[in-house]
C-alpha cells in the first residue's frame, strides 16, 4: 500500500515539476517571451504548452503502467 502511494506521489511530482520551473521563471528577472506584445496570445501559448506537456507526461506514464 505504501508503495502505491509513493508511486502516485512520484507521478504527480513528475508532472508538476516542469510546470513549476516555467512559472518560476516568471518571478525572476529574465526575458519573458511576448512581454512587449499587447494581448494574451503569448500567455495562453505558454499555459497551453505546459498543459500539453503535462498531458504527454501523463499518457507516457500511463502507457508504461506507472499510473
Amino acid at each position: 500500500m505504501t508503495n502505491d502511494v509513493m508511486t502516485k506521489l512520484t507521478v504527480l511530482g513528475t508532472i508538476l515539476v516542469p510546470m513549476n520551473v516555467v512559472t518560476g521563471l516568471w518571478g525572476m528577472n529574465v526575458e519573458v517571451p511576448g512581454r512587449d506584445v499587447d494581448g494574451l496570445t503569448w500567455f495562453f501559448g505558454i499555459i497551453g504548452g505546459m498543459s500539453i506537456l503535462a498531458g504527454v507526461l501523463y499518457m507516457y506514464l500511463r502507457r508504461n503502467k506507472v499510473v
